[in-house]
C-alpha cells in the first residue's frame, strides 16, 4: 500500500471523528505525500511547515480541487496523523492558509492545540491516532 492509500484510508476513519464534533469533511480531497510544484516548504515560528492544505475557490463557499500535501520526509504514522488532522482542518473550515477564529474552534474540538499554524494533537487526539495507526498498520517505508 503506498502512503497515499494510508492517508486516505485515514481519513475515511477520522470522518466519523470530524461528525462526533459536528463538522464534515469535505467529499473530494486528495491527499499527497509531496510538495506542490516542488516549492520549498515555509518556515512559520521556527518550525519548517510539514503539511499545507490547498483548494481553487469556485465560487462563495464553494471550494474544488481539495489537496493535503503532507512532506514526504516524514516517516512515522504517528506524525503523519497528526499531521493531516491539523490540514483537515483547514478543510473542514475552507481555510487554506487561515488559522482565525474558524480554526481554532474546530482545532480545539478535534483536539489539537490552539497554537495556529503549528497546532499538533493533545494527549487524547494522539491516543485516538494511535488506535487508528494500529487500524491501518505500519506506515509504508515507516522508519522503526
Amino acid at each position: 500500500m503506498s502512503r497515499q492509500a494510508w492517508l486516505m484510508r485515514a481519513i475515511d476513519i477520522l470522518r466519523n471523528d470530524f461528525a462526533q464534533i459536528g463538522e464534515t469533511i469535505p467529499k473530494e480531497i486528495n491527499v499527497m505525500t509531496t510538495w506542490p510544484n516542488e516549492e520549498v516548504p515555509e518556515i512559520t515560528n521556527g518550525r519548517i511547515t510539514i503539511g499545507r492544505f490547498t483548494a481553487d475557490w469556485e465560487s462563495p463557499g464553494h471550494y474544488v480541487n481539495l489537496r493535503i500535501y503532507i512532506d514526504p520526509k516524514i516517516d512515522k504514522g504517528l506524525r503523519a496523523l497528526d499531521v493531516l488532522v491539523h490540514e483537515l482542518v483547514h478543510a473542514v473550515v475552507c481555510a487554506p492558509s487561515g488559522h482565525g477564529d474558524q480554526f481554532q474552534r474546530v482545532a480545539n474540538a478535534i483536539g489539537l492545540d490552539d497554537s495556529g499554524p503549528t497546532a499538533f494533537a493533545e494527549e487524547a487526539l494522539l491516543e485516538r491516532l494511535r488506535e487508528i495507526k494500529e487500524i491501518l498498520g505500519m506506515y509504508p517505508e515507516e522508519a522503526v
